[in-house]
């Protein structure tokens, strides 16, 4: 983004994706008059070509200090005077009080023009009517309502999910080899835990139904009795 450019291929160079993908692993990047130190130091370690050396991911044994890493570097943390960029408020952000520069509107397309898309898009002659758009309108586009995460935090449901390293040792989900015979038991409780949350999450679903069954039984009962003709007798 600051260059303006992919780092791996030139402007309208026409490359194989097996070519892209060899000059990531093995060829140095190069930047330009465009970067500052900062910015230059922060793009290397992010790009480093060993995994376990890259900035934020130095420290295997906590996670949490990797993000604190990459927050710390001078990227972040001091001013620039040539392009006015000024340090990053970590602790505003976190707490919400910090006002967005930039709010994207979720009915909006940020693209191209359509006379740019169709000159590389395969798809020809699509026409949007009302139908489509009040289709989109009603289109989940990602955002997660605000009672099934109040629900999520309040059951603690995640927290048993939030696992990455047990005994400082990396679960085999995250780990490019699957993991090895000697962390067996890792995985174990790893997927343990996993099986308590749906357990739990699928218990809060019975229950919920069981509930509208009883309502909606209790509802019809009342509902007959309310037509129902009694007769007095004396």
């Amino acid at each position: 983004m600051i260059e303006g450019k992919a780092p791996f291929r030139q402007r309208k160079e026409k490359v194989k994706r097996e070519e892209v993908e060899r000059r990531v692993r093995e060829d140095t990047e190069k930047y330009g008059e465009k970067f500052t130190d900062a910015a230059r130091t922060l793009c290397r370690g992010l790009l480093h070509k060993e995994p376990t050396l890259r900035l934020g991911c130095r420290r295997v044994g906590r996670p949490e200090d990797g993000a604190e890493e990459l927050k710390a570097h001078p990227f972040f943390t001091q001013a620039d005077a040539r392009t006015g960029r000024e340090p990053v408020p970590w602790k505003k952000m976190e707490a919400g009080k910090l006002a967005p520069p930039f709010c994207p509107d979720p009915h909006s397309v940020y693209a191209k023009d359509v006379l740019d898309i169709e000159q590389f898009s395969t798809v020809k002659g699509v026409r949007l009517d009302d139908g489509d758009k009040d289709f989109y309108k009603k289109f989940n586009t990602g955002s997660v309502s605000i009672p099934w995460q109040n629900e999520m935090i309040e059951t603690e449901c995640f927290r048993e999910l939030n696992h990455f390293f047990i005994n400082g040792v990396i679960v085999s989900d995250l780990r490019k080899d699957g993991g090895t015979a000697n962390n067996a038991h890792l995985n174990s409780q790893h997927h343990s835990k996993m099986g308590e949350f749906f357990s739990r999450l699928f218990r809060r679903k019975c229950l919920l139904r069981a509930y509208l069954v009883i309502v909606f039984y209790v509802g019809l009962v009342f509902k007959k009795s309310d037509n129902l003709s009694f007769t007095r007798i004396d």
